[in-house]
C-alpha cells in the first residue's frame, strides 16, 4: 500500500512584486586579471548583493558594448568593471545608460579570504548578503584634493556626483519600515582630508544575546559540550575559556556598543564584525576587524 503525500496548493497566480527602486548591477572583469582581482570581482558581486548576478559567467570573446546593449532587456542600472594594464588596477563605475562613468585607479586591497585568516573567528557572510547594507558615506564635502588644480566648485560638483553613484548602487532603505532584523552588513565609503584616496570597507554586523554572562554562554555552548562529555572530570574552570569568569558580574561587555532592542527576548544589536566602539571617522582607517574589499 503506498502512501500518497498530501498535495499543496502552489499560489503560482500570486507575481512577486518587483521593487522598482532598487538597483540591477553586473560586475565584470575586463582583459586577463591576476588571481587576487579576480577573487576581488567575487567581493564585489557580494558586496552589492542582492542586486547583482552573483553567478554571472563572463566570455573571453565579451566586450563592454554586450552588455551595454542588453541592458534595457534585463533592467541593468549600474556596470563595475575591474580591468589591470602594465600601469596598474582599474574599477569603473558606469551609470546606464547615459553615464557618467567613473574610474577609479586601485593601489591596496584586502580580501575576505585575507580577513578570515587572521581572524581566530571568522564569519561567513553569504547569509548577511540577503539584504542590501547600510550605506555610510564621510568626506566627500571637504576641502579640494591635494592632485587637483581647477576650481573648487567643479571639485564639489564632481564628488556630488561621486557620492550619488555610490548611493545609487544600492537599494534605498525606508527608515520607518526597516526593522534592525535585516541590518545585517554596513558598507563605508570614506574619503579622506585633503586628499583624493577613497577607502571602501565592508563590515558585518552580528546579534548576540546580551542578558547572559560570557561565562553562562561558554558553558552552554557546543564546545563547552563537547568538553564536558570528553572529559566527565573536567572542572568549570576547564570547561570554560580561559579570561571568561572576568566578565561573569556584568551582562555586557565593556568593549560592545548597545543599540536598539531587536525583539521580545531582550536581544541587542552589536557590532561583532566591525568597528567595536563608536564610529570616529578621523580614525576610521586605524581599525583593523574588517571584512571585505578596501581599494584606494
Amino acid at each position: 500500500m503506498v502512501n500518497s503525500a498530501r498535495r499543496r496548493k502552489r499560489r503560482t497566480h500570486v507575481k512577486e512584486v518587483e521593487d522598482v527602486d532598487s538597483p540591477r548591477v553586473v560586475v565584470i572583469r575586463r582583459g586577463s586579471l591576476r588571481p587576487e582581482l579576480k577573487q576581488l570581482v567575487q567581493d564585489l558581486r557580494m558586496l552589492f548583493s542582492p542586486n547583482c548576478a552573483s553567478r554571472l559567467r563572463e566570455g573571453g570573446h565579451q566586450r563592454m558594448k554586450d552588455f551595454t546593449g542588453v541592458s534595457d532587456a534585463l533592467g541593468l542600472t549600474h556596470i563595475v568593471s575591474v580591468s589591470e594594464t602594465a600601469r596598474g588596477c582599474y574599477l569603473r563605475v558606469a551609470n546606464l545608460p547615459n553615464g557618467p562613468t567613473l574610474t577609479f585607479s586601485i593601489e591596496l586591497l584586502t580580501l575576505v579570504s585575507d580577513i578570515a585568516k587572521q581572524s581566530s573567528n571568522p564569519k561567513s557572510v553569504s547569509g548577511a548578503c540577503q539584504h542590501s547594507p547600510l550605506v555610510v558615506l564621510n568626506g566627500f564635502m571637504s576641502s579640494v584634493g591635494s592632485s587637483y588644480d581647477g576650481p573648487s566648485e567643479e571639485y564639489s560638483t564632481a564628488m556630488k556626483t561621486v557620492s550619488s553613484t555610490f548611493n545609487s548602487l544600492f537599494s534605498p532603505i525606508d527608515v520607518s519600515t526597516t526593522t534592525m532584523n535585516i541590518c545585517k552588513r554596513v558598507v563605508l565609503f570614506n574619503k579622506n582630508r585633503g586628499s583624493d584616496v577613497i577607502v571602501l570597507r565592508h563590515y558585518l554586523i552580528n546579534v548576540v544575546d546580551c542578558n547572559t554572562s560570557s561565562a553562562v554562554q561558554d558553558l552552554i555552548g557546543k564546545r563547552a559540550m563537547k568538553r564536558l562529555l570528553r572529559d566527565k572530570n573536567a572542572s568549570f574552570k576547564d570547561i570554560v575559556k580561559p579570561g571568561a569568569l572576568h566578565s561573569a558580574g556584568s551582562n555586557v561587555d565593556d568593549d560592545y556598543v548597545e543599540l536598539q532592542s531587536v525583539d521580545s527576548r531582550g536581544q541587542l544589536l552589536r557590532s561583532k564584525y566591525g568597528l567595536n566602539k563608536p564610529i570616529d571617522l578621523e580614525d576610521v582607517e586605524e581599525s583593523d576587524q574588517k571584512i571585505g574589499i578596501r581599494y584606494v
